[in-house]
């Protein structure tokens, strides 16, 4: 069995563009959202190779607590949060496409 601990759970949030020019108005083409935090993310790939046994654990809240709970356990990777008053952060990332 693998367990993680994430002190600070995320939700990851990659935007898609073609190119990136300051000043002007960027067009978003796509946008993957996705539980994330070191835990969580060594949990998934564990996962994805086939480890049949994870527990995700950590701190979670609010809506985007909410967000990653239900992911992973869509994922089929049993998680068991110890919940908080605030919400879980947001990881904004922006990948230019060549």
């Amino acid at each position: 069995m693998i367990s993680t601990f994430t002190l600070n759970a995320a939700v990851d949030r990659t935007y898609h563009v073609e190119g990136l020019s300051p000043g002007s108005v960027n067009r978003v083409e796509l946008v993957k959202v996705r539980p994330g935090g070191k835990g969580i993310n060594v949990a998934v790939i564990a996962h994805a190779i086939g480890t049949q046994e994870i527990v995700v654990s950590g701190f979670a809240g609010g809506s985007s607590g909410e967000f990653i709970d239900s992911s992973l356990k869509a994922m089929g990777i049993r998680s068991d949060f110890v919940w908080i008053s605030g919400d879980s952060r947001s990881c904004h990332s922006f990948v230019q496409r060549n």
